[in-house]
């Protein structure tokens, strides 16, 4: 895996930014990428699947949080995210952070907000990030350490900073729902690093947590648009948001490779539109 970080400084056309009229950016963000591969490195745009629908992309858009918003007195207000690159898309990650320099504006809602100022960094997921702008030596991508494998747990909270889009996600879903889906997701884009979970029997694990519910008193659906290039109208988009908590036996608790996937999950995301910024969370072990 590999992060490039981004924060573009903007610059309203307007009394106001772009930035104020949307309660999810995921869609935003992911439009503005896909615009700049197409046009600075279209010839990566199909292998990062792009356009392709029914497909599980190797990447990730780690947008602002739902509800996100910049400061009221923010006069020049700054866009954070991040884009995750699995599998073999780390190959493309010199293009894709030379296409990103060259951000100059984000729309919205009809709106417009200048880029003046665009900070790039690149490094692993939840280690050191190295600044980087076009003209500088790409920083060299060595071979990702083994990740670490975290214990087994009597209790795992998971809270969702932007929606989850699962089938049937309108009450809140078991683990075994959402482990299975990250476990799909993460299989197809990066094989290798879930290769690092071989050996273990997956099935004694996933039957371990197939009873464990969600207590989750906070599950609520949520709403949002989403105006994209190509399309007059906005697409209206639901999910759901919250914190769901699983609580197992003392006796018998969550496996640690399951906790090891979910740790790993936190930069894949779990469900639809992940490609979007969708199903993005934080991880806790033991009681909030």
């Amino acid at each position: 895996m590999l992060l490039i970080g981004v924060r573009l400084a903007l610059a309203p056309e307007g009394p106001r930014s772009a930035l104020h009229l949307a309660d999810f950016l995921g869609g935003v963000v992911h439009g503005g990428v896909e615009h700049l591969v197409r046009r600075h490195a279209p010839a990566i745009a199909a292998d990062l699947g792009m356009g392709i629908p029914n497909r599980i992309k190797p990447y990730a858009i780690l947008p602002p949080p739902f509800g996100w918003r910049p400061q009221p007195d923010d006069i020049a207000p700054h866009l954070p995210f991040g884009l995750a690159l699995h599998g073999n898309a780390v190959r493309h990650a010199e293009a894709l952070a030379h296409a990103l320099s060259g951000w100059r504006e984000v729309r919205h809602a009809g709106l417009v907000d200048r880029v003046r100022g665009i900070e790039l960094s690149v490094g692993q997921p939840a280690g050191a990030q190295a600044g980087w702008s076009p003209g500088q030596p790409f920083p060299a991508l060595s071979a990702p350490p083994a990740l670490a494998r975290f214990p087994a747990q009597a209790m795992l909270s998971i809270r969702f900073l932007t929606p989850l889009r699962l089938t049937d996600a309108s009450r809140p879903p078991g683990l075994l729902k959402l482990v299975r889906a990250l476990r799909r997701r993460v299989e197809q884009t990066s094989p290798t690093l879930f290769a690092q979970l071989a050996g273990t029997d997956w099935v004694c694990h996933e039957e371990a947590i197939r009873r464990l519910e969600a207590d989750s008193p906070d599950w609520r659906p949520v709403e949002w648009r989403y105006g994209s290039r190509t399309k007059d109208a906005p697409i209206e988009f639901r999910g759901h948001l919250g914190t769901l908590r699983y609580r197992a036996p003392t006796a018998h608790p969550i496996p640690g490779p399951i906790h090891t996937l979910l740790r790993w999950g936190t930069w894949f995301g779990i469900g639809e539109r992940t490609a979007l910024g969708q199903g993005m969370y934080l991880l806790q072990e033991g009681t909030p």
